[in-house]
């Protein structure tokens, strides 16, 4: 085995990644606090709460038709996100849907809150927002 196929097998042994990689920001962890006007990332299921913004957002799910990485295809596809709010001192609750397809995407507010996607990792394990006041 040469010293490069042992480096990679302990890497991967270790669940560790070698070398220069492209990996997504850490997503949100539940019990954190994100900051409005800045890029927050969610894993499908996670929420997290926005400091000082009576405001929780949660990734709920995706449906996504998104052509794959090196495929040639006819259309770009679209990834539907499905984001829920929630006011913690009212207790109203939402769901607004998201679009990376600039032809179905709209500027979506909820209780006073801009909510845009601006990326959905391939595959969408994770996506990630700004939420801003409007």
């Amino acid at each position: 085995m040469s010293w490069k196929e042992w480096i990679l097998a302990a890497c991967s042994a270790l669940g560790l990644v070698c070398g220069p990689s492209a990996q997504a920001p850490a997503p949100a962890d539940s019990a954190a606090q994100a900051q409005l006007n800045t890029q927050l990332t969610l894993r499908t299921g996670e929420s997290v709460a926005l400091a000082g913004a009576d405001l929780r957002v949660g990734f709920d799910s995706v449906a996504d038709s998104r052509c794959p990485p090196k495929v040639m295809c006819v259309w770009e596809g679209d990834a539907a996100v499905t984001v829920s709010l929630v006011r913690p001192s009212t207790g109203a609750r939402g769901t607004v849907e998201l679009h990376s397809n600039a032809g179905f995407a709209k500027p979506t507010v909820y209780e006073g809150f801009q909510v845009v996607l601006t990326s959905v990792a391939q595959p969408a394990d994770h996506v990630t927002l700004v939420v801003s006041k409007s």
